[in-house]
């Protein structure tokens, strides 16, 4: 089956929450690594600091993801495994 075969995948509860979070998270990133382009090393020492710590926060939110989505596909797994499943 490739890609573009795969059924989507239903909504996650969660998820979407999640991939908001990142989505700003990674914005509030772009703007730092521009603010970080400049000859006042005092700017690049900020900003070099600030996307410390915000790579810290979206590897932690990448992670949450993960563990959302894993822990789904377990349960939805289970489920078929039980009989708990459906075709259509």
């Amino acid at each position: 089956m490739t890609p573009n075969e795969l059924p989507p995948m239903p909504a996650v509860p969660g998820l979407g929450a999640l991939v908001s979070e990142l989505a700003q998270i990674n914005c509030a990133l772009w703007h730092e690594e521009d603010a970080a382009r400049t000859d006042d090393d005092l700017a690049v020492a900020r900003a070099k600091r600030a996307i410390d710590q915000l790579n810290q926060r979206r590897n932690d939110t990448i992670e949450a993801i993960d563990d959302l989505v894993i822990a789904w596909a377990r349960s939805a797994a289970t489920r078929g495994q039980h009989g708990g499943g459906h075709s259509g």
